[in-house]
């Protein structure tokens, strides 16, 4: 059931259905006890917010190398970043943060690497979950020797009715409130881990359980608790259910934690780490609770208001604040010894309307309209963009090139005029629609063209996997579905191919209304589906073009007049074609359910994709997703954004629309 989404506040929702709004919370751990300590560290964040451009003073992602060893000590690390459901946002740094935990526990804890039992994104579903923590943690524990340490970065969420806080594992289904049959409950998760009998304990959970979440696409916090009232989930403190336990959260429960974009990880995970390179080590390089909430407790907030205005106040709760968390080498003290060389990144800078490009004041080239600038290598850390055009307002913009990572800007002059909304012209001739006799659905025949795939000119939602805009031609036309796939005509293809109809969602049951979309179809559904009916899943370029209809705009209308989407939707699809259409007569194109296209998912295929005919990646292990649902937030319901899930997954928001080659009427 269901698949991952680009989407990116805390989504979840109480009630009938929850959250479509990304969220994220990245917090790391940091520390484990070689001294029998019980360390029960649970990093509890909420969503993270946008942040300036910070010059990074040490790599956290490349951990201290010390000499200790702890061979006898086991952990599981959880990174989620993707879920099997769209509108279960993504949660861009989990994978990230997972693996600077992993690697933190190696390199500076001394933790064996066959005992770093580290579990991602699909590896991680609720029936996977459980039995690690249950089964195969007790049967490798040494007891009294292993030091235990349990990681989980992803989503959290509370159960209205309960006030119960959850961890939600990649296969979750967000129509419903969390329960113990779909998710993790945290008191079981302490009483799991409360029965090992281990040395020491160390837990650390980085997601969202307050019921508030930050948005990375605006400057609004907003509930997560969509259909009901606000409602802030404080989490029982299991410090003492564990002996000499220590529990860290990031905010206090009524605050909302910060998200540092340009470092790559939450604003309490980034100083978590610092502090485990030697910032928060006394004089003989010991890292203990007590120094530890020290520098938390003093970088922490003063960021966040620097940031964003807003109190954010790490709670330390902890039996034994002179416990030792880690020993550092004395070269890792604040002298700055433990800088790592210099690192690089590459820069690649679109213009849409062409000018002169300036990196840190120094002239670079002037580029024509469209051109895109590339620098292989830059140094990491903050630069200042600059573009100048005769007679154009100079745009400035002060960046952050991460280590080995590629950012990607596209800049264009906007005029300050409001543009007025023009009314549809249709652009396609009615004698250019003909039903399809196979699946009875009306195909619209699109012409060939040239159009900027990717960021629309001015949409400030986009993200990164949707830039650089890029010119894309589409040498041949072709037929595409005037509607995505109803039921009635998927009962067609289910009964011409002797399959079982898909399990009917809450709001069709027994799939009594043939006029809606179907929905709860994988991938692999899909492409059979347009094979029968004569044709084939649209490619990702093809889909966009068409969705555009020879239009520069994020939309091809208000929202609220051409989609379905999560404030009007009432939370359930529609009969198709209730909206207008877009220039081709294409209707929903927007909305209503996510729609399957043909390509493999990569959020950098941008950067190389070919400009004639693009057909995606060769291979990948998630298929991309496109348009929006009646679940999603409007800031996903435009033609240029784009999702992946895997091909096996399905979900009540999800369906697919055919194409056919021009010679097949």
């Amino acid at each position: 059931m269901g698949l991952p989404s680009q989407e990116r506040d805390c989504p979840i929702r109480a009630g009938k259905s929850l959250g479509h709004r990304a969220f994220r919370s990245i917090a790391a751990w940091i520390a484990g006890s070689k001294s029998g300590i019980v360390a029960l560290l649970a990093i509890l964040t909420a969503v993270p917010a946008v942040m300036s451009a910070q010059t990074p003073s040490y790599d956290v992602d490349q951990p201290l190398k010390t000499s200790s060893q702890n061979p006898d000590a086991l952990a599981v690390v959880v990174g989620l970043s993707h879920y099997q459901n769209p509108d279960v946002p993504e949660v861009e740094f989990a994978v990230r943060d997972a693996q600077a935990i992993h690697d933190l526990l190696i390199r500076t804890l001394g933790y064996k690497d066959s005992r770093v039992l580290m579990r991602t994104d699909a590896q991680a579903s609720l029936a996977q979950l459980k039995p690690l923590i249950r089964q195969e943690l007790p049967a490798r524990v040494i007891p009294g020797k292993s030091d235990v340490f349990v990681y989980y970065s992803g989503h959290g969420a509370p159960n209205a009715d309960t006030r119960e806080g959850f961890l939600i594992p990649y296969d979750y289904d967000p129509s419903y409130a969390p329960t113990t049959d779909s998710a993790y409950p945290l008191k079981e998760l302490y009483g799991d881990l409360a029965r090992l009998k281990a040395r020491s304990i160390t837990v650390v959970l980085d997601a969202c359980f307050s019921g508030q979440a930050d948005s990375s696409r605006g400057k609004k916090a907003e509930s997560v608790l969509k259909a009901a009232s606000p409602a802030f989930i404080e989490v029982a403190n299991p410090a003492f259910d564990v002996p000499n336990g220590l529990i860290i959260t990031a905010t206090g429960p009524q605050e909302i934690a910060t998200w540092d974009q340009p470092h790559g990880h939450g604003l309490l995970t980034y100083y978590f780490l610092q502090a485990l390179r030697g910032e928060a080590a006394d004089e003989q390089g010991r890292v203990t609770v007590e120094t530890l909430e020290q520098y938390l407790r003093e970088k922490v907030p003063q960021k966040a208001q620097e940031l964003r205005h807003r109190n954010q106040m790490p709670q330390i709760t902890a039996l034994n604040r002179s416990a030792v968390l880690a020993q550092l080498p004395l070269s890792a003290l604040k002298t700055g010894q433990a800088v790592v060389e210099q690192a690089y990144g590459s820069l690649r800078i679109t213009l849409i309307a062409g000018g002169d490009l300036y990196v840190d004041g120094v002239p670079q080239k002037t580029l024509q309209p469209g051109e895109v600038f590339f620098q292989k290598q830059i140094a990491a850390g903050p630069h200042q963009i600059e573009v100048r055009k005769e007679g154009e307002q100079p745009i400035q913009e002060q960046i952050v090139v991460m280590p080995n990572q590629t950012i990607e800007k596209t800049y264009s002059f906007l005029s300050s005029t409001p543009r007025a909304t023009a009314p549809v012209v249709f652009k396609v001739d009615p004698g250019n629609i003909r039903e399809n006799a196979q699946d009875g659905l009306d195909y619209v025949r699109i012409p060939p063209g040239t159009f900027m795939m990717g960021c629309s000119l001015g949409d400030d939602e986009c993200s990164g996997d949707e830039k650089p805009s890029h010119r894309v031609t589409l040498s041949k036309g072709f037929w595409m579905g005037q509607t995505g796939v109803t039921v009635g005509a998927y009962k067609r293809f289910a009964a011409a191919a002797g399959r079982p109809m898909p399990e009917a969602p809450a709001f069709n049951r027994a799939w009594a209304n043939d006029n809606m979309p179907i929905v709860n179809v994988s991938w692999n559904d899909g492409r059979d589906y347009c094979t029968w009916a004569g044709g084939r899943l649209p490619t990702e370029a093809e889909w966009e073009y068409a969705a555009r209809a020879e239009s520069a705009e994020g939309r091809y209308g208000e929202v609220d007049e051409v989609a379905w989407y999560d404030k009007n939707s009432g939370g359930q699809t529609h009969e198709v074609a209730q909206r207008p259409a877009n220039a081709f007569r294409l209707f929903d194109v927007l909305g209503n359910v996510w729609q399957w296209v043909n390509d493999w998912y990569d959020g950098k295929y941008y950067g190389n994709s070919p400009s004639q005919n693009p057909s995606g990646p060769t291979s990948g292990s998630r298929r991309v997703l496109r348009g929006g649902s009646w679940g999603s937030d409007s800031s996903y319901v435009r033609v240029s954004d784009r999702t992946g899930s895997y091909p096996g997954g399905w979900s009540s928001n999800v369906g697919l629309r055919c194409v056919r080659e021009v010679d097949r009427p």
